[in-house]
């Protein structure tokens, strides 16, 4: 993916002024990563036979209350995870 995202911003038509290149790159892709794992996590809630039970588990931590990412109490996050 890295090729991508270096290729994408190279062809970027503004200056990025003192932008470092390979952090954006890298947090491009951290955030393209996370966006996956959030993706395939819902997909998975989805498809469990007891959606509403997952209900407050996804609402922690979809909630853009805080700034600071939180664990929240869902037995099917391990408690060593941490976003």
């Amino acid at each position: 993916m890295t090729a991508m995202v270096k290729d994408m911003l190279a062809t970027y038509p503004a200056d990025l002024g003192q932008v470092d290149r390979d952090k954006l790159t890298r947090c491009i892709e951290e955030c393209m990563a996370c966006a996956q794992s959030c993706t395939a996590c819902a997909d998975g809630c989805l498809s469990e036979g007891m959606v509403g039970d997952l209900t407050k588990c996804i609402r922690a931590w979809t909630a853009p209350t805080s700034a600071t990412p939180r664990r929240p109490s869902c037995p099917a996050i391990p408690a060593t995870f941490t976003p």
